[in-house]
């Protein structure tokens, strides 16, 4: 369980989800990092400002060292960190990849020992036979995002941090409309879900690492499934 004094670390370049997860966690000591923080505290209604909040600027694509202190005297990072699409055929692998990699050596340099990190589905979708999935074509155009996100799950895998990987459907701004389905790794191929269930699922995750811990989700939204407490679908998910 994390401690009421605990900092949970909120890593998000995916603004949508960077404000709900700051939303759910504004009763416990919770920091931002961000490339833009002024934009970020503006999606934030009723929290703090930016300097009561603590949060501070920086960039997971310029290196561990630079994120360091960043992060330490914190218990846990969430990142949600996704490239925005530019010109530059390699944002994908600096951010999803690289980016991800800088970060968690940054918390094994400052000594945070719990990393919850969003990822997406599909993105072992050619070991799965989903090669030919359009979802899976379409998001590899833009620089194979889905590979490099595939790579940074590896690394943090055998880096020896305490981690939850959470694989969401796609996207969506709209309120939820069904029931949360997790499934382990490797099993959806489609599906979609709101971001405020994929931050309900981040947080989760540091509220009950004895269930979430060395885990790999998959999550999205479905009317007809029935409702069932997070920590119990966690608990259900066998770890590999």
């Amino acid at each position: 369980m994390v401690a009421d004094e605990a900092a949970a670390y909120a890593v998000v370049e995916e603004e949508g989800i960077r404000a709900r997860i700051m939303k759910k966690q504004q009763q416990r000591n919770t920091r931002i990092l961000t490339r833009e923080q002024n934009r970020a505290f503006r999606a934030m209604d009723g929290l703090p400002s930016k300097e009561e909040e603590g949060g501070g600027g920086a960039d997971v694509t310029e290196g561990a060292d630079k994120l360091v202190e960043a992060v330490r005297g914190v218990d846990a990072v969430v990142c949600a960190t996704g490239f925005r699409r530019s010109f530059d055929p390699f944002a994908p692998w600096k951010v999803d990849n690289l980016g991800t990699v800088n970060l968690v050596e940054a918390c094994r340099k400052a000594g945070v020992t719990r990393f919850v990190l969003v990822s997406s589905i599909l993105v072992n979708g050619a070991a799965m036979g989903q090669l030919l999935n359009p979802a899976y074509i379409v998001l590899n155009l833009f620089g194979l995002v889905l590979v490099a996100k595939l790579q940074a799950e590896k690394y943090i895998r055998g880096s020896g941090i305490n981690y939850t990987i959470v694989r969401p459907g796609g996207l969506t701004e709209q309120p939820p409309t069904g029931n949360i389905v997790m499934e382990p790794e490797d099993t959806l191929y489609e599906g979609s879900i709101s971001r405020d269930q994929v931050a309900e699922v981040a947080v989760e995750a540091l509220l009950c690492p004895e269930e979430s811990s060395y885990k790999v989700v998959e999550i999205v939204t479905r009317a007809d499934a029935p409702s069932r407490p997070l920590k119990d679908m966690f608990a259900s998910i066998k770890q590999k």
